[in-house]
């Protein structure tokens, strides 16, 4: 992993017609400081997204992903063990 520092400008807003919709709709910009590269999203996950990417962190994986491997491995373990004789 680096350790070098980064910085990033983000510019985040709502949209105009939320009030119609009734749920934030979120828009904004994201760019690295001394980069050209920018992104523009809909969502504020893409924030930690872009940022994991181009800051060298590993990406972060949903909180049910380690129970959902244990349980796959176990039910894998299951079906090969009614298979053999």
């Amino acid at each position: 992993m680096r350790t070098d520092p980064h910085a990033f400008i983000v510019r985040i807003w709502i949209d105009a017609d939320t009030a119609k919709t009734g749920s934030p709709q979120w828009h904004g910009v994201i760019a690295q400081v001394g980069s050209q590269e920018h992104l523009y999203f809909f969502d504020l996950d893409s924030i930690k997204d872009y940022i994991q990417e181009h800051a060298g962190l590993p990406p972060q994986r949903p909180y049910w992903y380690h129970r959902f491997r244990l349980w796959l491995r176990h039910a894998s373990h299951a079906i090969l063990r009614q298979r053999l004789p």
